[in-house]
């Protein structure tokens, strides 16, 4: 190696650097094998630029406990004042057979949907929330699905959904995008099994949620 060639001078410079840096690799190195999710940009050197740290996320444990026990008896509870300050009118002329009460369909096709039961299932729920006093009438399940194709029906949804998330919308600012699916036949397998299988997918609807 001749020391006055240019070239022999860079290669020199070069591992003079990766010398000076070398302390600083195996700090790195060490790190890592410690966490996977370690950032070479968490340690501050003199040669590189500092970047801040993010804040995490922390979550109020105990507010979250005692709300997660009694999540159900608030949706009860918000559920049934909901639909009542709607004050959806009961249409009847006097002629044959009484429709069904509108309100206690919209509660009972809510709560059947929350507490995701098929319609099969869900009468004893719907047994349970009548003794609260929630809604009044335990309808046939035959009479529920009846107006669940109903345009009526999903009207009153649309009004009862924008009247529960109103007075969030305010301090609402984050929001997560996803989709799922739901068979459109009884016995139908889960979205999360057969979404990979497209010969399948005609068998399901495909909805988009934000939450």
């Amino acid at each position: 190696m001749n020391p006055n060639n240019e070239e022999d001078k860079n290669i020199n410079k070069t591992f003079e650097i990766q010398k000076e840096l070398l302390p600083v690799y195996e700090l790195i190195m060490k790190a890592a094998v410690k966490s996977n999710s370690f950032s070479p940009l968490q340690y501050k050197q003199s040669s590189f630029i500092e970047v801040p740290l993010k804040e995490e996320f922390k979550r109020d444990w105990v507010s979250y406990e005692a709300e997660c026990k009694r999540e159900k008896f608030m949706f009860f509870k918000i559920l049934k004042h909901s639909v009542e300050y709607l004050n959806l009118e009961y249409k009847y002329k006097g002629n044959g057979r009484p429709s069904a009460f509108i309100d206690d369909i919209i509660k009972s096709l809510c709560i059947r949907f929350y507490s995701n039961y098929s319609s099969w299932r869900c009468n004893s729920e719907l047994e349970i929330t009548r003794s609260m006093g929630v809604i009044e009438n335990v309808y046939k399940r035959s009479t529920l699905n009846k107006y669940l194709q109903s345009r009526i029906i999903t009207k009153k949804l649309h009004k009862l959904y924008k009247l529960i998330a109103d007075p969030i919308a305010p301090i609402e600012t984050h929001f997560s995008a996803d989709a799922t699916g739901f068979g459109q036949a009884y016995g139908n397998k889960r979205w999360i099994e057969v979404r990979d299988e497209p010969k399948q997918w005609r068998y399901y609807r495909k909805l988009h949620i934000i939450s």
